[in-house]
């Protein structure tokens, strides 16, 4: 989620084999042509009935531009260790409420027959802070959503984090979280956050942040993929850096597709900063780095509402 710059403290602790090394590497050279932009959406509504009518409307566009669809469900903040979230003008959500309301909106999904394959991803953000018991609230999350959309065939269902350096967070809470998170499922996950203020823009503000800490928590583990949220050119020029100067086990971070962030710019709001990204410009901007990306976010507040 975009926000203004953070100033940070405190320090840095990798851990298990966590390891990355500063490196190059050549870019290849032939882009994947754009796929169809899905919507995720940051849900800050308690309303079974309207995910159940967005899930539908997921599943008619999927089988309007016949490609599978990668979906990430964002309920806020982990504020406590139960698995309740702060779903911004929804309140604090129990987790029971939050697997309902993603469970129904894979119901409205599954409605339609569209002979579409739908992976959705489950979370939040890590703004109040994380700890290994959030981690494995997260995953009891996951797995429940998970047993839901076994009763349809074309689903599959991962846990999702949008890691940022929020005030109230820091890497060693980021990897507290995995540690939870992977004891409790061992599932994947995705990071849909941004890398703010790394290089080429900034020294990732150690060291409470490291550059190496965005490559373990987006690459290094089996488990670990990645959406980076790109609003600027800027941004995809330090997913670059990122990729070329960080490495592990797993090899170097390669995105499933960039994230572009739409606000409701009507009443209240303002209108985007000059220069920001629509999902193509973002494409554009990634490929040149990441040539085979295989799908192209955009993150919506679920209400039609004015959200400044």
């Amino acid at each position: 989620m975009k926000r203004p710059r953070i100033a940070l403290l405190g320090a840095i602790a990798l851990i298990g084999p966590m390891v990355f090394s500063f490196v190059g590497f050549a870019e290849r050279a032939y882009a994947n042509a754009k796929p169809a932009t899905d919507y995720s959406l940051y849900i800050n509504r308690n309303n079974s009935g309207w995910m159940y009518q967005l899930g539908q409307n997921q599943a008619n566009y999927d089988k309007s531009v016949g490609h599978f669809s990668q979906v990430i469900l964002d309920f806020g903040g982990y504020y406590d260790d139960s698995g309740d979230q702060s779903s911004w003008e929804a309140g604090n959500l129990s987790q029971s409420t939050i697997e309902y309301l993603a469970n129904t909106f894979i119901a409205g999904w599954a409605s339609v027959q569209n002979r579409q394959i739908m992976i959705l991803w489950v979370g939040g953000n890590n703004f109040f802070g994380l700890d290994y018991n959030k981690g494995v609230a997260s995953a009891h999350t996951e797995e429940e959503v998970r047993s839901y959309s076994n009763y349809y065939n074309d689903g599959w269902v991962g846990g999702a984090m949008d890691f940022e350096d929020w005030n109230n967070s820091n890497a060693n809470q980021g990897y507290a979280w995995f540690n939870g998170f992977n004891a409790a499922s061992g599932n994947a996950y995705i990071n849909f956050g941004s890398i703010n203020g790394c290089p080429p823009a900034g020294n990732c503000d150690p060291p409470r942040w490291n550059l190496g800490d965005y490559y373990n928590l987006s690459q290094g583990w089996s488990q670990s993929h990645s959406a980076p949220e790109i609003y600027f050119p800027i941004n995809a020029q330090q997913w670059n850096y990122l990729a070329q100067n960080t490495n592990g086990p797993n090899g170097r971070v390669w995105p499933q597709g960039p994230m572009t962030e739409v606000q409701r710019y009507k009443g209240c709001c303002p209108p985007p900063p000059p220069g920001e990204l629509d999902p193509t410009g973002a494409w554009n901007y990634m490929t040149p780095y990441f040539p085979s990306m295989s799908s192209s976010f955009e993150i919506h507040w679920m209400s039609d509402e004015c959200h400044c």
